[in-house]
């Protein structure tokens, strides 16, 4: 695989949205009512947090995610997200405006004392903000969500519905679970690998690739993960990575820890 430029690990980045400014090559930030979630979801992010379990063997620290219920009230869930993306390039052709692959990275530590959330999202974007065409590659681990799947999904983002779709193994020709890896308690290692068209070429299309869980790789399927551009009329010029984290009907805290976050992309 080509060799990208790397984004610097969530714990230092969060440390850049906390106060420590820098960090001058990206921004970092989260929200709470821009998640889709019902408004008023509290968010406490702590950053070098004491982890709950050593990672790699020697990484006993991580970035500690908390959130609740807050103000939020009536029907639906509240939910919260956290990013890390690329200022824009001072030139018109930037450094991320022509890359075409992206490669996410996660570490993730759900607490064990943590009930079922509804949703856990990883997520990718990039826009190029000279072609006005934005790619964001949706994806969650579905463990409340529609009846409880279970399985990885995905966010077409194209406008078609339904907006989330399971994510298909090639080899199974099944939906790929996520409820029986992502278990509490444990770090897991998330790798997505995506990639887009040129904008420029005709109907021009985003493309789910490779889901890696804990050493194990997954093949989307061409007809589970090739969509459209996102639909939308922001022209986004950045390139990022972020969390979401979506509570169960109870609204019952979550607590969740992100280490060594990274997005590559050529």
């Amino acid at each position: 695989m080509a060799t990208g430029t790397s984004l610097n690990g969530l714990e230092s980045l969060l440390s850049d949205f906390m106060g420590d400014q820098s960090l001058t090559d990206y921004i970092v930030g989260g929200c709470n009512d821009c998640a889709g979630g019902i408004p008023g979801a509290a968010v406490n992010v702590t950053t070098n947090a004491a982890s709950p379990a050593v990672r790699n063997g020697n990484d006993s620290s991580s970035t500690k995610i908390v959130t609740s219920q807050g103000t939020a009230t009536g029907s639906g869930t509240p939910a919260a997200l956290q990013w890390v993306k690329k200022k824009p390039d001072t030139s018109p052709q930037g450094s991320f405006d022509s890359s075409t692959s992206v490669q996410g990275e996660w570490w993730v530590f759900v607490s064990s004392t943590t009930p079922l959330p509804r949703n856990l999202e990883f997520d990718l974007f990039w826009g190029d903000g000279l072609t006005g065409h934005t790619a964001m590659w949706g994806t969650h681990c579905a463990f409340q969500a529609a009846g409880g799947s279970g399985n990885w999904e995905l966010d077409a983002q194209d406008g078609t519905t339904p907006a989330w779709r399971a994510a298909v193994d090639t080899a199974t020709h099944a939906a790929i679970p996520c409820d029986t890896t992502l278990t509490r308690g444990g770090w897991h290692h998330i790798l997505w690998q995506v990639h887009h068209d040129n904008p420029n070429a005709s109907s021009p299309q985003i493309y789910y690739d490779y889901l890696t869980i804990d050493g194990v790789t997954h093949i989307v399927t061409a007809g589970s993960g090739t969509w459209g551009f996102k639909n939308s009329n922001n022209n986004w010029h950045t390139l990022g990575i972020q969390v979401q984290q979506d509570l169960n009907a109870s609204h019952n805290t979550l607590t969740e820890y992100i280490d060594a976050m990274s997005v590559n992309f050529w």
